[in-house]
């Protein structure tokens, strides 16, 4: 029985773009603070029941931001990828 060509539809070539702005921006520019008990590198103002102190990042450049950043990226990659091809 021949293979289905339905899994090749879910991969989209912005797929790619998006994945590589979340992990860059996350990496790079994500606000990171530190946890002044126990040490660790989290997303929260507060650990361990005390707040947390900016270690890196972007203070203002949250996860949810960081999120929305790539998915325009991906986004954009789309719409330069339909006008390339004419669709």
């Amino acid at each position: 029985m021949p293979r289905s060509r339905s899994w090749r539809s879910s991969r989209s070539p912005p797929g790619s773009p998006e994945a590589l702005a979340d992990s860059w921006l996350g990496a790079a520019w994500q606000a990171m603070r530190r946890c002044t008990v126990c040490g660790r590198e989290v997303e929260r103002a507060a650990h361990c029941s005390r707040p947390t102190v900016h270690a890196r990042g972007v203070p203002w450049l949250g996860n949810d931001a960081v999120n929305l950043l790539s998915s325009a990226a991906g986004g954009i990659v789309a719409v330069l990828l339909a006008l390339a091809f004419g669709l």
